[in-house]
């Protein structure tokens, strides 16, 4: 079988679950906020957020291949002011929850603050690399790389933080008790898919002007010729651990009493 369909076939169906699956978050998430108990409903509304920010990401990634190359900083400055706003919303929902549920005020402050410092260091990154290097192919890899990372560290230091009240309050928790482990399993996904894009991103920009095998060393040289396979399995991963999250919070709530919880 020829090579570029396969690669081809892959690709498509690393889309078509990445889709599902983000399709799958926003339905649990709107099942959520049209459920009958009330303290449940705030999650709900930070899945749909969530599945919002997804979206954008999902379809940025497809555009960019498309566009022309005037336009690429404008996407991904929309794409980091978007994701950012994404991120304040699920944290005021996450806020909105463990107030309403534990009384913590003080969370506010880091978990509201983090995103914010984390989107102006982004959008930094941005235009300080559009203004003096450029917008070469290369370069939109370093940007995005360093993106990631800067995205990843906000998101581990706001996880670190409800991980912690929601582990303090573990026995006070009526409708996830153990939503401080769904949230390791969160932080720990949010680390591999952060290492695995990163690691793309420096194969393609050590390796893409490299024509000879010879040149480069054998995890490298796996990794190039394996990548749309690893991709669909993270893919895969990626989009279990997205859903069955939100999945198991719907079917914790479905089976709650109603009058014990509004």
């Amino acid at each position: 079988m020829d090579s570029g369909l396969i690669v081809t076939g892959l690709y498509w169906c690393n889309l078509i679950i990445r889709a599902a699956s983000i399709l799958t978050v926003m339905v649990m998430g709107i099942l959520i906020v049209l459920s009958r108990i009330k303290p449940a409903k705030v999650l709900g509304l930070g899945y749909i957020i969530t599945s919002l920010s997804a979206l954008s990401i999902y379809s940025s990634s497809i555009i960019l291949h498309y566009v022309p190359e005037e336009h690429i900083s404008m996407i991904q400055t929309a794409v980091s002011v978007f994701g950012a706003l994404c991120s304040c919303g699920i944290s005021i929902c996450i806020c909105l929850y463990l107030h309403r549920n534990y009384g913590s005020r003080k969370i506010y402050y880091p978990v509201l603050i983090i995103p914010v410092v984390s989107f102006v260091l982004s959008a930094l990154t941005v235009r300080i690399f559009n203004r003096v290097i450029g917008t070469m192919y290369s370069d939109t890899l370093i940007i995005s790389m360093i993106q990631t990372l800067i995205s990843f560290a906000g998101s581990a230091a706001v996880g670190v933080i409800i991980i912690r009240v929601f582990y303090k309050n573990r026995h006070k928790e009526k409708i996830i008790p153990d939503m401080w482990i769904l949230r390791i399993i969160t932080i720990f996904w949010n680390c591999v898919t952060a290492v695995y894009t990163v690691m793309s991103y420096l194969m393609i920009i050590r390796y893409s002007k490299v024509f000879n095998e010879e040149e480069v060393n054998t995890l490298a040289l796996f990794w190039i010729k394996n990548q749309d396979s690893i991709g669909l399995v993270a893919g895969i991963i990626g989009a279990v651990i997205g859903v069955i999250i939100p999945v198991y919070v719907f079917r914790r709530v479905r089976r709650l009493s109603p009058p014990e919880m509004v």
